[in-house]
């Protein structure tokens, strides 16, 4: 968010707009002065939040990579695949954060052009940059399939735990948001450098935080 002040705004001019607007309160968050309670903010529909919590899922590439065994022997764009041969899927590779490769269509199966079309593709252009709003709609709306995403994999064997990810990270951007802003960090603090295990954390993590100003929070 440090990196990206014009994206910072937005997102916490739109978190107040939408809570001092919420339908149904007696009292909303912005008129007493306060944060939003948790059972208000999973209410309240902000779609540039979706957006995002999206790209910054995106470009963070959490889990770099999926992992899959062929139960049969197989063909992938023509290559055979062998029965017990792990397959790897790179979710920080084409067509998430870099130009997609040229396929042969006529080696997609039917299934895979179908599977295909769930979803759309990236601008080549700047599918290595954070832009959130590449998750929305020209009507503003949120689009979660607005292009490839795969970090807690896919189908029936995906993260069991992706729903809970979701819920707390709206909780924390929001709060965190609405409460301080995140200020340029000097560049030998500003670092994207990670640790890789199963997942990628960060090697470190630092921030400057101001609280923010019209909004009379107990801090």
């Amino acid at each position: 968010m440090a990196s990206h002040p014009e994206s910072q705004s937005r997102l916490r001019r739109e978190l107040q707009a939408a809570h001092a607007v919420a339908v149904g309160r007696e009292k909303d968050a912005s008129s007493t002065r306060r944060l939003p309670t948790v059972d208000e903010i999973l209410d309240t529909r902000v779609p540039f939040l979706d957006a995002i919590i999206e790209e910054t899922i995106r470009c963070s590439h959490i889990v770099p990579v999926t992992a899959r065994e062929a139960l049969v022997d197989t063909n992938i764009l023509g290559h055979h695949i062998p029965k017990g041969t792990h397959v790897y899927l790179l979710s920080n590779g084409p067509s998430f954060l870099l130009p997609a490769l040229a396929v042969d269509e006529s080696l997609r199966t039917d299934a895979a052009r179908a599977a295909r079309d769930i979803h759309g593709v990236w601008d080549p252009a700047n599918v290595a940059d954070f832009v959130p709003e590449r998750w929305l709609r020209p009507d503003g709306a949120f689009d979660p399939l607005a292009g490839p995403q795969m970090a807690f994999g896919g189908g029936p064997r995906g993260c069991f735990g992706r729903k809970m990810v979701y819920l707390e990270l709206r909780i924390v951007v929001t709060i965190l948001t609405l409460a301080f802003e995140f200020c340029d960090l000097d560049d030998a603090l500003n670092t994207f450098n990670t640790r890789e295990s199963s997942t990628e954390a960060p090697q470190d993590c630092y921030v400057k935080l101001r609280p923010v100003v019209d909004w009379d929070f107990d801090l």
